[in-house]
């Protein structure tokens, strides 16, 4: 099973990335925002990004615990 794939926002690749962190997610961050923004955000020291990517991450951990129980 392929829950999930790794990517370091950071990463040039992500820089004009108009698509969500993870296209299967429901969490607020992938529903309203892009890789390439995010990006922005980490590369540009704005706070806004750690609060966007825990949003996501704990719904990330929710999802995989929600798995793990069957």
């Amino acid at each position: 099973m392929n829950f999930y794939d790794t990517i370091n926002i950071g990463n040039e690749e992500y820089r004009e990335d108009f698509s969500p962190i993870d296209q299967n997610c429901d969490c607020y961050t992938c529903q309203s925002y892009t890789k390439a923004y995010l990006r922005h955000l980490l590369r540009t020291d704005e706070p806004l990004f750690l609060r966007l990517a825990s949003i996501h991450n704990l719904r990330f951990y929710h999802k995989l615990m929600e798995i793990l129980r069957g």
